[in-house]
């Protein structure tokens, strides 16, 4: 994670980089996790900030510099202020979840820009080569591949989508995509006591949710309709 400082009306950037573990995220009005991120990485105004022995406006920003191969995002439901206090607030969360470019620092942001204009021109390649075996095709090939569908009393012509088309398009798959595996809920109306439960994706995409002793397969809706306490991502 790097860590910027910036002075207004100073030329000078104070950066520094330091490992994490994990994003600890704010609850937002909206609810989302796609929010909370965006709040995160966000510029921070930072009080009583001074440049030498003046006050100064400074903000700080924090940003990714490397893509990691696991994400585990953190809910700050628990506010102490006064009192110690949970958040009760439903937050969506998806089962697929998609960095933003912003969320990198610049440097990373411009690799990922150059990464996808050569996966762009890969993609255009290896369509251009589709088309160009289609077009030299004999027609009857070309037939076989044709099949007639009636829908709502019209025949409509289908293209069958070649195994070679479809690995092309399973293939294309951004870096910052990343897909949902655990969900840790904590279970209780106070900070100082409580029951924690898992859901676990396994290995054949299943959920299964494990408390103390309990063991069971559970639906995807019911994962996604918790009061999240810790996510935890998996890069595809």
């Amino acid at each position: 994670m790097r860590e910027d400082i910036n002075v207004e009306g100073k030329h000078s950037n104070n950066a520094r980089v330091q490992p994490y573990l994990y994003l600890s995220l704010p609850i937002t009005m909206e609810c989302s996790i796609d929010s909370s991120l965006k709040q995160y990485f966000e510029p921070e105004e930072l009080e009583g900030f001074k440049f030498g022995k003046k006050d100064a406006y400074a903000t700080k920003k924090q940003s990714l510099l490397t893509i990691p191969n696991i994400l585990i995002l953190h809910v700050k439901r628990f506010i102490y202020t006064d009192r110690a206090v949970k958040t009760g607030e439903t937050i969506y969360y998806p089962d697929i979840l998609e960095l933003q470019d912003e969320y990198f620092a610049p440097e990373l942001q411009e690799e990922r820009k150059n990464i996808r204009k050569e996966e762009e021109k890969v993609e255009k390649a290896k369509k251009d080569a589709l088309e160009a075996k289609k077009a030299s095709a004999p027609e009857e090939k070309k037939a076989k591949k044709k099949k007639s569908k009636a829908k709502n009393g019209v025949k409509v012509n289908i293209i069958e989508q070649s195994e070679e088309e479809k690995k092309e398009m399973n293939d294309y798959k951004h870096l910052e995509k990343y897909e949902l595996i655990g969900v840790i809920v904590h279970k209780g109306t106070s900070v100082l006591k409580g029951h924690y439960v898992t859901f676990v994706k396994d290995a054949y995409g299943n959920w299964v949710l494990y408390d103390d002793k309990e063991c069971k397969n559970v639906t995807a809706n019911l994962v996604l309709d918790q009061q999240a306490y810790v996510l935890i991502y998996r890069k595809f």
